[in-house]
C-alpha cells in the first residue's frame, strides 16, 4: 500500500505571516482590519482579491429580498424562528 504524506509546518502562523502574496488585510464585520489568508495553489482564473470572511446568515435578508420577500415577511421569519442571522 502507498500512502502520500505531506510535512506539517510547525508553526503555521509564522509561514502564513512569512507569505504576504498568500495574505491579505481584510476588514472583517467583527474583528476589524484584520489577515486573512488565501489559496496556497495560484490559477488563472482565481479571485484578484481576498475578502473578509461572512458572519452567519449576514447575507439572509439581501438573499430573501432578491427572491421576492418583503422587509415584514423577512421580519416574520425572524420573529418565528425560521431564519437567523449571527450577531456582530
Amino acid at each position: 500500500i502507498r500512502v502520500g504524506c505531506v510535512r506539517v509546518h510547525d508553526n503555521v502562523g509564522a509561514f502564513w505571516l512569512s507569505r504576504a502574496d498568500l495574505t491579505a488585510e481584510v476588514d472583517h464585520l467583527r474583528f476589524g482590519n484584520t489577515r486573512r489568508w488565501g489559496p496556497l495553489v495560484l490559477c488563472n482564473g482565481g479571485p484578484d482579491a481576498l475578502c473578509a470572511g461572512v458572519l452567519a446568515g449576514q447575507h439572509t435578508d439581501s438573499l430573501l429580498r432578491e427572491i421576492g420577500f418583503s422587509q415584514q415577511e423577512i421580519d416574520d421569519l425572524r420573529a418565528a424562528g425560521i431564519v437567523a442571522s449571527e450577531p456582530v
